[in-house]
């Protein structure tokens, strides 16, 4: 085996993704040509792969200590520091690679992202475009910078650039994926939801798609129109606010035909068992149920046709157990003043709540409202960040578990202020007032501009007006707060 045809055999192995197959072709090459650049660099590719990083960075500047003139040696030592979140030695490594190649799409299309991810937008567009110019047939570069033109919220110019990245790959998922969430946040459902159904085939897409021995929905199916009764078995598939924000559409599926059975997640069951939102809600873990058909929850407004106009807004429709609801009215009756609810933070193992979370120095204006009652809904936390915040506000409590203890705190409340969490989408279910303190580049559900939501009519949103900046953000909801003293 020549050592040009075993490393050619290697990468197509990687590419395959048999990375212990491609690993033991390499190591053959090795045995024989210890010098061989590129074959130290497949190696690194592999262990980046298979996240292991460190040992990925060793073996890629193994590589370039054997060929410094490769632009695709440090494009790569780039992506395995930008996942470490080295951001600057990840910018150093791409800019080499455009020294070596002035038009090396990838380490353009690369710096593009770096630049987006730290907030540097005009950076970011500038390098997007420069990628798209060096290769227009470059499917995942037209991706990088819709993105980017995203998040400036050049929403027009964003579809454009993801349409044409399916133009010149119609399977890409990740281009369907980022169509869809561009459309919906301009209140475009229609298209959105049904661009959606293309998560499943995105490799990298958080959730995976269930099996079951029966069959799935059909993709075309209208639930509007059922002739033949069915039933359908209806799961959760990401986070809980998604979860929550459609459950909604449980209620449409009542008086169509359709026996619905919902597996909930276990911290809900109290709450949607008492929301009368299905037929049947069965407990995730326990053994399935005879159905005919089932569904990801976050497909059924596609099947139902969903668009700006006929989306369910009604709420609440998330309803407590009495039991709950009675005893939390009880335990806050001691409290005279506005009664306000807070949460800055979301999940800390969620890369986006590094850019929707608040600190200390954001909320310290927010605390000198005077005549409020304020109570903790943070469930997570860094604790020192927490502690510190907790000093700040006085709590008059630490954060209620289980989940519908919590629930029956937001509903006793007078005021919900959050970020972009779980919490906002139960508290806007339960119909309560909650006012959302929004990045610059929303999550597609809060749209791109106002301050009222689509989805739920009790809620009022607060943007920032400069990418990553909260003091205008905290200083209306100062000021909107300060009214109700």
């Amino acid at each position: 085996m020549k050592v040009v045809d075993g490393l050619d055999q290697a990468t197509e192995t990687y590419l395959f993704g048999d990375f212990a197959l491609a690993s033991e072709y390499c190591q053959k090459i090795l045995d024989k040509d210890p010098y061989n650049a590129g074959t130290w660099h497949l190696l690194g590719l592999i262990a980046h792969q298979l996240g292991k990083n460190e040992f990925a960075e060793t073996l890629i500047k193994n590589a370039i200590l054997l060929k410094n003139n490769d632009a695709d040696f440090y494009n790569n030592l780039g992506r395995v520091y930008f996942s470490n979140g080295n951001f600057q030695a990840a910018e150093i490594n791409y800019l080499n690679a455009i020294k070596i190649q002035p038009h090396h799409t990838k380490s353009l299309s690369n710096l593009a992202g770096l630049f987006r991810t730290i907030g540097d937008l005009d950076k970011a567009i500038e390098y997007g475009r420069l990628a798209s110019e060096s290769d227009p047939s470059d499917h995942e570069a037209r991706v990088n910078l819709g993105n980017v033109l995203k998040d400036q919220k050049q929403i027009k110019s964003a579809i454009k650039e993801y349409r044409l990245a399916i133009n010149l790959k119609p399977d890409f998922a990740l281009a369907h994926w980022n169509l869809s969430l561009a459309l919906l946040s301009v209140g475009q459902f229609e298209e959105g939801f049904k661009e959606m159904t293309w998560r499943w085939k995105w490799v990298d897409f958080p959730s995976i798609e269930r099996k079951f021995e029966k069959p799935k929905l059909d993709i075309s199916k209208n639930l509007n129109i059922i002739t033949k009764s069915i039933k359908l078995y209806i799961y959760p598939e990401q986070g809980l606010g998604d979860t929550i924000q459609f459950l909604r559409f449980g209620k449409i599926l009542k008086g169509k035909n359709i026996f619905s059975i919902f597996e909930c997640p276990t911290e809900l069951l109290p709450l949607v068992e008492s929301s009368c939102l299905f037929d049947k809600v069965v407990c995730q873990g326990d053994d399935l149920p005879d159905f005919d058909f089932h569904v990801p929850l976050m497909d059924l407004p596609y099947h139902f046709g969903v668009n700006i106009k006929n989306l369910p807004q009604k709420v609440p429709y998330i309803r407590l157990p009495s039991y709950i609801k009675d005893k939390w009215f009880e335990k806050l009756k001691i409290y005279k003043r506005f009664k306000v609810g807070l949460n800055w933070q979301g999940n800390i193992l969620n890369p986006l709540e590094r850019l929707r979370s608040l600190n200390i120095e954001n909320l310290n204006s927010l605390s000198k409202v005077k005549n409020v009652n304020w109570f903790n809904l943070q469930k997570t936390s860094n604790r020192d960040n927490f502690t510190e915040i907790s000093k700040l506000f006085l709590f008059n409590q630490k954060g209620p578990e289980p989940l519908s203890e919590l629930t029956g705190l937001i509903n006793a409340l007078d005021l919900i202020i959050t970020n972009d969490t779980s919490i906002a989408h139960l508290a806007g279910a339960l119909g309560k007032p909650v006012w959302v303190l929004l990045h610059y580049s929303a999550d597609w559900r809060w749209q791109l501009e106002g301050s009222k939501s689509s989805w739920y009519p009790t809620a009022k949103l607060f943007r920032q007006s400069i990418w990553g900046q909260w003091e205008d953000v905290i200083d209306a909801v100062v000021r909107e707060l300060q009214k109700h003293q």
